[in-house]
């Protein structure tokens, strides 16, 4: 299932290897047959048409139909956060996040999403 208030971390398997970001909001829907995923990271909406392969407790996997590329949705954990983004902020940004939810709020600010 996806909620749109949280973070996800975006792991994009393709002819070229594996890539890996941050979906600061999720959004799916249909347009006909299709699935469609549209995500925004800090820099800009990204849209995915295919078909969801698997809905997972924390976020799905989708195939997409235009690229040859699978898209796998997870909630951002503490531990990811901790481990990949909590190192490259300053220590002021930093003591403001101590749980998902300020994490959450942050990367919407951040991304200018509200």
């Amino acid at each position: 299932m996806i909620d749109y208030r949280k973070t996800y971390t975006v792991k994009i398997e393709d002819e070229q290897g594996e890539g890996k970001e941050y979906a600061i909001r999720v959004e799916l829907s249909k347009d006909g047959k299709k699935d469609v995923v549209r995500y925004f990271n800090f820099e800009r909406e990204h849209t995915i048409f295919g078909m969801v392969k698997k809905q997972l407790p924390n976020g799905l996997i989708i195939q997409s139909s235009e690229m040859k590329s699978r898209f796998t949705f997870t909630e951002l954990t503490m531990e990811e956060f901790e481990a990949e983004i909590r190192p490259r902020l300053t220590p002021e940004v930093s003591e403001m996040l101590n749980d998902l939810d300020d994490v959450y709020t942050w990367c919407r600010h951040q991304a200018g999403i509200n």
